[in-house]
């Protein structure tokens, strides 16, 4: 009785092992017939992988903060604008300062940030909802 016990355990452990190792063969065939492809366009067609993943993840970006964007809207129209603004105004002051310190216009670039930093400002300040 304690041999069938012990013998018991051994299979119980035994089948957990396989199990993982069946998990892991699965995980590794999946992930070889996802990456190679990748990897084999990476190779040939840089311009067309980066292409397709840019697109990719825009639409993964979109699509996640797409949701939480109408849950909010349909909470609180008001807030949701000022608060798509105050991003959009932190988002194009970044573009365009990096845009214009890498086409070497770096006293613009210094205004741009300047000028986006008091717009910022005034937009999560001065209108929002503690604002008097």
């Amino acid at each position: 009785m304690v041999i069938k016990k012990i013998l018991s355990g051994y299979a119980g452990l035994l089948k957990s092992f396989a199990f993982f190792l069946a998990l892991m063969a699965v995980c590794l065939g999946v992930g070889f017939l996802v990456v190679f492809p990748l990897w084999k366009l990476a190779v040939a067609e840089p311009g067309a992988y980066t292409v397709i993943f840019a697109i990719a993840f825009g639409g993964l970006a979109l699509a996640l903060a797409g949701k939480r964007m109408v849950i909010s809207y349909g909470r609180d129209r008001r807030r949701f604008l000022l608060s798509l603004a105050r991003k959009m105004t932190v988002l194009a002051g970044f573009s365009a300062t990096i845009y214009l310190v890498l086409t070497w216009h770096r006293l613009a670039a210094l205004i741009t940030l300047l000028v986006a930093a008091a717009l910022y400002g005034y937009l999560a300040f001065a209108t929002g909802p503690k604002a008097k």
